[in-house]
């Protein structure tokens, strides 16, 4: 399968699948597949308005507990005279951050593998089984940072572009005035999960058990789980 999409914002997109399946005998169907998909962000994460909300932080890093350096402080705005201070510090411990959409957003992909098989055994009347492994890998996943993941990535590893989300006003705040960071809608790395789906199904007719004669229905048993390798 293929597919070949163009959207009227200007991002082209393919995707495609391929499959296999094999009955080596009746009871049993071995399967596998891999599949590149696509999702084009949608209108919300696009274009929602853009504004300041609040998130929960104990304390500034260029705060009373200065557990930044002074240099990393003064880099991201904090005037040296205000590093250590408890003006840096929110009393209620609350901090702003710029939410909403970015218009530039590109579409996820995700890669997508399964191997596995359905069994309706012979000696088991009325019994099947499928069993598939599943590996699924997206990336530039749609997605936000997270405002405190930026200000750690920013003091505890130096990452420039985290520090460049750091937006203090001019007393190095970031719970005053324009005091923010910045926590748009982007494309982060991205996403990884892996495991095994199972589903079982048997019915049993009453009168093969004893219970009555003629028509007195059945009973049916199912099991559906997932076993998650990662995520």
């Amino acid at each position: 399968a293929y597919r070949y999409s163009d959207y009227d914002s200007g991002v082209t997109t393919d995707t495609y699948k391929v499959g296999l399946g094999y009955a080596p005998i009746e009871a049993l169907r071995l399967r596998g597949s891999y599949s590149r998909a696509v999702r084009a962000p949608n209108v919300i994460e696009r274009f929602s308005a853009q504004g300041f909300n609040l998130f929960d932080m104990d304390e500034d890093p260029c705060g009373v507990a200065m557990t930044a350096t002074l240099a990393q402080c003064v880099a991201t705005g904090v005037p040296a005279g205000q590093y250590g201070t408890a003006a840096i510090d929110s009393p209620a411990g609350q901090y702003n951050y710029l939410g909403g959409g970015d218009p530039d957003l590109t579409p996820e992909e995700a890669d997508t593998f399964t191997l596995g098989f359905v069994a309706r055994p012979d000696f088991l009347p009325r019994f099947d089984i499928s069993v598939d492994y599943f590996s699924i890998e997206i990336t530039n996943l749609i997605s936000t940072v997270g405002a405190q993941n930026s200000i750690n990535a920013c003091y505890d590893q130096n990452l420039a572009a985290a520090c460049a989300r750091i937006q203090r006003n001019a007393n190095g705040q970031l719970w005053v005035g324009t005091g923010n960071v910045i926590d748009l809608n982007t494309n982060v790395g991205g996403l990884k999960t892996a495991g095994v789906d199972i589903n079982s199904n048997y019915r049993i007719d009453l009168e093969d058990m004893g219970i009555g004669t003629g028509n007195y229905g059945s009973l049916g048993f199912n099991f559906t789980g997932t076993y998650l390798e990662e995520l």
